[in-house]
């Protein structure tokens, strides 16, 4: 059976260290933000809050900003804390000041549709991610996925390819959703 071509950015799926797969930080989205967000987006940890938000005093927040197409990762975006403004599900709108929950373990693996063809040859290997494909603003779910171009050999790729995800109605091939680890 053929894979689908629907991206879903990455995933949480397991850790090495057991028990810790699920450990979140509370991250900083500055009202100064130009994207929306979703869960499963990319995000790069750029400084610390430079304002009081809330409950939580200048410089005790790490800021995040969404992940370019090459560059690296330090993060996935879980999920969000409520801000009253607007519903929690969906986008998290640009503009908007906020708290985004973001695995920053380096033992996370997340599993991730590529955009074209990987085999089993591609474990090992290093790749980069696409933004090609705009998130869902109603799911809030990201449309990032592994630019299936880029694997490498080249380790300073973020993303490095630990096997072909095991599930259902998944295979080795085109749109294949693969396990991958943040190479920090």
């Amino acid at each position: 059976m053929a894979n689908t071509n629907t991206p879903f950015g990455l995933a949480l799926s397991r850790s090495q260290d057991g028990e810790n797969s699920g450990v979140v930080k509370n991250c900083y989205i500055p009202s100064t933000n130009a994207n929306k967000l979703y869960v499963g987006d990319a995000v790069v940890i750029s400084g610390s809050n430079t304002a009081v938000y809330g409950e939580y005093g200048i410089g005790t927040l790490p800021t995040i900003a969404k992940a370019a197409a090459s560059g690296g990762i330090d993060g996935v975006i879980v999920g969000f804390l409520p801000t009253g403004e607007f519903e929690s599900a969906g986008a998290y709108p640009a503009s908007k000041e906020g708290i985004a929950l973001v695995s920053t373990n380096p033992m996370a693996k997340f599993n991730i549709q590529a955009t074209g063809t990987v085999s089993a040859a591609d474990v090992g290997k290093y790749a980069d991610i696409s933004t090609a494909t705009a998130g869902n603003d109603y799911s809030g779910i990201s449309g990032m996925a592994l630019d299936h171009s880029t694997i490498a050999t080249t380790d300073t790729l973020p993303l490095k390819i630990v096997g072909i995800a095991d599930y259902l109605n998944n295979e080795a091939g085109e749109y294949a959703v693969v396990e991958v680890k943040l190479n920090k």
